[in-house]
């Protein structure tokens, strides 16, 4: 079964990744019928959440520039230091949230997909994670570039809710935003408090102000097992579909249709080519492009 498939494909990318980085992509995947769903939630938390095995672009902000001259030395020293692995193909998940070894709910993340790494020089004991320190960097990816939004102290319970890191992306890239501005909405001015927010972010999609306007979260809402509703969603829908084509695939019309040269004696097999699913047909050798998005 095609499905069948899938989970090998799944369980062959955790083990690649923990192969090449101390992270248990495995952690709170109960060995159940869930099992490889919540083990593809795992990677898609691991997809979104860390900067791994890929160069790129670095920016700063005019915001960072202008502190950096009023942080401690010690932090600047390790600030290159993930200055370094950022835009050379390095492993920057030992300064990353120790969270991200399971799908959880990051509030700065999911609202308005800001990442942050612990400017620290050492390991914690028994751990692969650096030590949590006083001063944190906080950063967003778009595309191919991570752009520095700044240099702060660790935020205290709701002040990770804060959008002063969102609206420094707004004034420095608001290009990064744009896709999720509502144009319709032009008189938005939320009445709940901060605290209020972090505690709604968490179950409902929570529009946010910035710069005046109004935007959609990145990632908003959880499910009952604690993930971004999002990646539920993209999880289930791939599952439909690939049944969808299995029951498709017993039809011999449908397989013509499909552009194959055979139309029965065949064997199939969905293979992960280039970080997308493919339709392998294996006795001609047939490849066919199922159109899904990348999911790795």
């Amino acid at each position: 079964m095609l499905i069948n498939d899938f989970n090998q494909i799944i369980e062959d990318k955790v083990d690649e990744i923990q192969q090449n980085v101390k992270l248990d992509l495995r952690k709170d995947s109960d060995n159940d019928s869930d099992y490889h769903r919540n083990l593809f939630l795992n990677l898609m938390n691991f997809k979104y959440r860390t900067l791994y095995g890929k160069s790129y672009y670095v920016i700063c902000s005019k915001e960072l520039k202008q502190n950096l001259a009023k942080i401690p030395n010690e932090y600047i020293r390790n600030f290159h230091r993930v200055l370094e692995i950022i835009s050379s193909k390095g492993n920057l998940i030992p300064y990353q949230s120790r969270h991200i070894e399971s799908a959880s709910f990051d509030t700065l993340f999911n609202n308005y997909g800001i990442n942050h790494a612990h400017l620290s020089s050492k390991i914690k004991n028994n751990s692969n994670f650096m030590k949590g320190s006083d001063y944190l960097l906080f950063f967003i990816t778009y595309g191919d570039t991570v752009f520095l939004i700044d240099i702060d102290r660790h935020p205290k319970n709701d002040a990770w809710i804060d959008k002063k890191y969102a609206e420094i992306v707004y004034n420095n890239w608001p290009f990064i935003y744009e896709s999720r501005r509502l144009r319709s909405v032009t008189d938005f001015n939320p009445k709940h408090n901060r605290k209020d927010e972090y505690m709604l972010s968490k179950s409902v999609i929570l529009l946010k102000s910035i710069g005046g306007n109004a935007y959609l979260p990145f990632f908003s809402g959880i499910s009952t097992n604690g993930v971004p509703t999002q990646y539920v969603m993209f999880s289930d829908y791939l599952m439909k579909k690939i049944y969808k084509i299995e029951e498709e695939l017993t039809n011999e019309d449908h397989i013509k249709k499909l552009g194959f040269s055979c139309s029965r004696n065949c064997e199939f097999r969905l293979k992960l080519k280039n970080n997308k699913l493919y339709l392998f047909e294996q006795t001609r050798n047939e490849c066919l492009d199922l159109g899904l998005p990348e999911i790795f």
